[in-house]
This record gives C-alpha cells, sequence and structure tokens, in this order.
C-alpha cells in the first residue's frame, strides 16, 4: 500500500542483518586470523563466493573475480580504517545507501504518488542522519550542564 514504509522497514532489516554480519566477520578475522596471507587468502575467497555465475569465459571470470576483489579490499577497507567496529555508522552508511536508491527509484516513476513516497523516503533519510546527531547533541549539553551543576555546588 505504501512504498515509503516497505523501503524503509526493508532498509532497516537489511541494514542491521547486513552490519550484525559485517561486523561478525570482521571480529572473526581481526581475533582468529593472524597471518596476512591468509587474511589475504580469505579476502581472495570473499571475493570468489560473490561472482555471480554466467560467466562465458576464463577472462570474465577473471575480471568478474578481480571486479569482486577490489568491492571486497574497499569493504575490508572501510571496516578496518573508517568503521572501526562503530555499528550506528556502519549501520547508517548501510541505511542510507539503501534508502538513497529506494528513493531514486521511486522518483523515476511518473505517477505523482510514488514520486510523493520518494519524498517521503528521503525525508526519512533525513531524520536517520538526523536522530543520532541530535541525541548526541542533547547528550553533551545536559552532560555540560551537569558538570556546571557540580562545579556551583562546590
Amino acid at each position: 500500500m505504501l512504498p515509503a514504509a516497505a523501503i524503509f522497514g526493508g532498509t532497516v532489516l537489511y541494514g542491521l542483518l547486513l552490519t550484525g554480519l559485517v561486523t561478525a566477520i570482521a571480529s572473526f578475522i581481526a581475533g582468529h586470523v593472524r597471518a596476512p596471507l591468509l587474511r589475504l587468502f580469505l579476502l581472495s575467497a570473499g571475493a570468489l563466493a560473490f561472482v555471480p555465475g554466467g560467466w562465458g569465459s576464463p577472462a570474465d571470470l577473471a575480471k568478474q573475480f578481480l571486479i569482486k576483489l577490489i568491492w571486497v579490499a574497499a569493504v575490508a577497507f572501510g571496516v578496518r580504517y573508517v568503521m572501526r567496529f562503530n555499528l550506528l555508522g556502519c549501520f547508517l552508511v548501510i541505511a542510507g545507501t539503501s534508502l538513497v536508491s529506494g528513493a531514486s527509484e521511486l522518483f523515476a516513476q511518473p505517477d505523482a504518488f510514488y514520486r510523493a513516497n520518494g519524498y517521503a523516503v528521503l525525508f526519512a533519510l533525513i531524520l536517520l542522519f538526523v536522530w543520532p546527531a541530535a541525541a548526541w547533541r542533547l547528550n553533551s549539553m545536559s552532560a555540560s550542564a551537569s558538570d556546571a551543576g557540580s562545579v556551583a555546588h562546590n
């Protein structure tokens, strides 16, 4: 009935699932795999697992493998140096990209109902990013107010 609600609900489920999966795999590799060559092997095996069927020649397989290897290496780099096990940051990146793609699909439709749902998805995207920032800001303001109150009592 409401495409915006379906896209938002699917995004939350997909984002939580993928965040948990990325975190579990990264935690396992960081905790149990110490050898750099073994990590490289796992990275290559992960890339090979994402290569879809339907390749026509060995050159096509090599091209698809190389593309997926670059993709998996970018994800590994992002987890290691950007995310650093920040679960909220990982979820926001996954959910943000999913909501943007859902909104673009809705904006491509000629019917005004679907475009209005596209605006609702963009509004949900804005709320998704404003909510943690507002919570962080309120926590920092209440912490500074409590620090000022404790200084005034002394």
